[in-house]
């Protein structure tokens, strides 16, 4: 008979020391109740996910992204070299007004003649001008074509006003010739035209007439613009046709400054 100990009006018996089979059963109950936790909690997470999959809340809507450019239709200029023939143009529109014509002469950089004039009409926030070869790399480049050199330019005075021109070396793919660059910035409105003519030897001095040949759709212009080209109208000489005709008559003719080397 084990020995109890008086303590007051009650007996208590004293604890006993847990053997080994108690500490089983008392981790084993630990162990049960950890994992009737994790399985309350992962039904808990369960049907939460299937709460959200069955009644998903609604997405914010999203505004349709609105074109940087729109298509503007015919360009509003139009040019003419004899050398290769009626530029073909198209035009796009910007949101906040600007507007560039693009003007393709030829049918690209392995013709005999090839030839490429943008006419960007700036914009109210438009950035100031870069340099002239970022500026003829990056009309450039819209039509596939990378400049890998560039002459200094030097002044050419147009209708319009001064001018900048340059010799070139354009490349496409395997291809490469070497071509002439010109940059003219007109004023009331802020025209900035960039361009490159790319001709056979003999004729190469004729890209200095480029901007001399352009012409405008009177009827689709707006006033400033018409108003533009009405100013300069009466400033065209006859140079480049007297000039064409001594070239095609084996004449000298002025060179255009060549590439920097």
């Amino acid at each position: 008979m084990s020995t109890v100990f008086e303590h007051g009006p009650r007996a208590v018996a004293p604890a006993l020391p847990l053997g080994p089979a108690r500490r089983v059963g008392s981790r084993r109950s630990l162990f049960l109740k950890a994992f009737c936790g994790a399985s309350m909690a992962m039904f808990v997470l369960l049907g939460a996910i299937a709460l959200f999959e069955g009644d998903p809340l609604p997405a914010p809507a999203k505004s349709p992204a609105e074109p940087l450019w729109a298509d503007a239709g015919p360009s509003l200029y139009r040019l003419s070299l004899p050398e290769i023939g009626t530029a073909q143009g198209l035009a796009r529109q910007r949101l906040d007004g600007a507007r560039q014509d693009v003007l393709v002469l030829g049918e690209g950089l392995g013709a005999r003649s090839y030839g490429r004039l943008v006419l960007h009409r700036a914009g109210p926030n438009e950035g100031p001008v870069g340099s002239f070869y970022l500026d003829l790399a990056r009309m450039a480049a819209l039509g596939g074509v990378a400049v890998t050199r560039s002459g200094l330019p030097q002044p050419l005075q147009t209708r319009f006003g001064p001018a900048e021109m340059a010799e070139l070396s354009l490349s496409q793919g395997e291809r490469e010739r070497p071509c002439t660059g010109l940059r003219l910035r007109m004023q009331e409105p802020d025209v900035r035209v960039t361009a490159f003519v790319c001709l056979p030897e003999g004729l190469r001095e004729s890209a200095a007439c480029l901007f001399e040949r352009l012409e405008l759709d009177q009827t689709r212009a707006d006033a400033p613009l018409a108003a533009l080209f009405a100013r300069a109208q009466p400033l065209r000489t006859g140079a480049c046709v007297s000039r064409q005709a001594q070239w095609r008559n084996g004449e000298p003719s002025p060179r255009i400054p060549p590439i920097s080397r």
